[in-house]
């Protein structure tokens, strides 16, 4: 089976994809043949060269090819949040790939421990897309102290009229997609993507704009409109926690069905590793499969090494970066409004009260 992939990458994800690459191919079956495809603005000749000097020759690649999109295009894109354009280029699959009727997409921050092929065989006619959920959301709404940027993503939802926790309608990761190409180019995603790009990009609580937006499209299609692809295709290094009934001391009855603890992890063989929200393997991180991660690098001439200090440094201004944006005054209050019980548990209660009156 051919299976056509796409990366949107610029200069600095060039090895990132390689790996996504590289793995791919070391990991598929003997009859998978890949057809790697490559969307980009800036990427250079010596890059490009790069990535095919480790690629070409392997047994399991059909293609590879790269293609830029054009300035009018990248103008096009509105910017939002602290994300670069390139985020946004997967919205242009269907315009710089027509011929295609699906297409795998995965973002460059991954790397493939397993075949693809049962993805690209997923029934997606007359749907946009498939994607995994994103169940981790289920924590962040009992319990927004473990992660606000995700609870901002119910504050933007709940503006739409949208509950993104109902099961016909909850929240998918673009990170891993599934592209119905002629579906998207029937229902005119890209120009209404751009108009929701454009609509809300100064909205607070917009904060993760491919992904947001391609959620409430499909939404706004219909609640029949997307695949839901079993978790193991987008294992997200944020989903695996430990002690979940510490970390979520408001968790509900049906909280572990929901989520995915390192018990459930040892059950299923990831296939896809997503390094989405943790300190990345090529940032020093010691995450989900971090190991492998290196000896992939290293097999294509990739070697990176960082110091205790540097990682440290790294974190603490990620921390700080997260701290500014969300503990303001209003963040505070809608802490405490949301995690009265956490509070009754550990203050005393006339503190408790003195905290009603306020909020």
């Amino acid at each position: 089976m051919i299976v056509p992939v796409v990366l949107c990458i610029n200069n600095g994800y060039t090895k990132q994809a390689t790996v996504v690459m590289y793995s791919a191919l070391s990991n598929a079956c003997l009859d998978t043949k890949y057809q790697f495809f490559l969307l980009t603005h800036d990427l250079t000749l010596d890059n490009i060269s790069f990535i095919k000097s480790k690629i070409n020759g392997h047994k399991n690649l059909q293609s590879l090819e790269v293609r830029f999109i054009s300035d009018s295009d990248f103008e096009s894109i509105p910017l939002v949040g602290g994300f670069g354009k390139e985020t946004n280029f997967r919205l242009f699959i269907p315009k710089y790939f027509p011929e295609l009727d699906k297409a795998i997409y995965i973002d460059s921050d991954t790397m493939i421990l397993g075949d693809l092929t049962e993805v690209f065989s997923t029934d997606i006619q007359d749907k946009c897309y498939a994607a995994c959920s994103e169940k981790r959301l289920y924590m962040y709404f009992w319990n927004p102290a473990v992660n606000f940027i995700y609870h901002s993503k119910f504050k933007f939802f709940n503006k739409l009229g949208i509950n993104i926790l109902d099961e016909n309608t909850h929240y998918t990761n673009a990170g891993v997609m599934l592209i119905n190409v002629k579906y998207w180019i029937a229902h005119n995603y890209l120009n209404r993507a751009l108009d929701f790009l454009t609509k809300f990009k100064d909205d607070p609580n917009f904060r993760c704009p491919d992904q947001e937006t391609l959620n409430y499209l499909s939404i706004e299609d219909g609640s029949q409109s997307r695949v839901f692809l079993d978790w193991k295709y987008n294992v997200s290094c944020d989903f695996i926690v430990k002690d979940v009934d510490i970390e979520n001391l408001m968790q509900q009855t049906h909280f572990r069905a929901l989520f995915y603890d390192e018990v459930e992890l040892k059950k299923v063989q990831p296939v896809v590793v997503h390094y989405a929200g943790v300190v990345r393997p090529w940032e020093g991180g010691k995450t989900l499969y971090a190991e492998t991660y290196k000896m992939y690098a290293s097999e294509i001439g990739w070697t990176f090494k960082q110091n205790f200090l540097q990682r440290t440094a790294y974190v603490v201004l990620k921390f700080i970066k997260t701290v500014v944006l969300f503990l303001t005054p209003h963040g505070i209050v809608e802490w405490c409004k949301k995690n009265i019980l956490l509070l009754k548990k550990f203050t005393p209660k006339f503190i408790v009260k003195l905290i009603k009156k306020i909020i």
